[in-house]
């Protein structure tokens, strides 16, 4: 069995300060191991969510179609653009 990774996280909130080039590849790299889902909204749009966001998905969606808070997608939202077979997989999971 592998030893533990133990990670200094002050140390490491430094380094990214300090190397902003750095930080935005880490941020990218999220992105790697995040889940998400394709959903619709209201009118049929059709988005890709993150899974951490479900309860905030739902929420948006239960805005009144005439409240003007529900005429944006939230920020965390990704606009598929049309149809769901634009989105591309690899490794794709079913859970």
């Amino acid at each position: 069995m592998s030893e533990p990774i133990v990670v200094d996280i002050g140390a490491a909130m430094q380094t990214l300060e300090a190397n902003p080039d750095l930080a935005a590849q880490m941020a990218g790299l999220l992105w790697l191991t995040e889940r998400f889902y394709l959903s619709q909204d209201n009118d049929g749009h059709w988005f890709v969510i993150p899974v951490s966001k479900a309860s905030e998905w739902g929420e948006w969606l239960r805005i009144d179609s005439d409240d003007e808070r529900a005429w944006t997608a939230p920020d965390f939202a990704k606009q598929v653009g049309g149809s769901p077979c634009l989105v591309t997989f690899t490794n794709p999971e079913i859970s």
